[in-house]
């Protein structure tokens, strides 16, 4: 039996390839330099929301230099605007990376925020 997916979780996600976010490292993978803005479009994730997407759960650290905060911003915007279920989780302090979170730190409640989550999605 294959399992039925009924939410999504990003967690310091990068959501759009698209103007002014063109210089990034992801961008640079998945389209290259000089990528047209319809390649740039084509892999950015708001572009693909409607009202039938998954609940979505976001945790982003405001303070990470990798994956921007507008990220996760634009994609609760995007879910709100499309009625999509949508939570966005934000950090003080955490950086890019932090997984379940240091001990003492703000990023270490992420993990339980989204269990709280879920269980109110069921």
């Amino acid at each position: 039996m294959v399992p039925k997916v009924d939410s999504v979780g990003l967690i310091y996600p990068v959501i759009t390839l698209e103007a002014p976010y063109t210089h990034t490292t992801t961008h640079r993978i998945l389209v290259g330099n000089n990528a047209s803005p319809a390649e740039e479009a084509s892999w950015s994730v708001q572009n693909y929301v409607t009202r039938s997407y998954l609940p979505t759960f976001l945790a982003q650290a405001e303070d990470d230099p990798v994956s921007n905060p507008f990220n996760t911003e634009l994609m609760r915007d995007t879910c709100r605007r499309n009625r999509v279920p949508v939570e966005l989780i934000e950090i003080s302090r955490g950086g890019y990376g932090f997984g379940l979170g240091k001990a003492g730190s703000p990023a270490v409640l992420w993990d339980q925020a989204y269990v709280r989550w879920l269980d109110r999605l069921s």
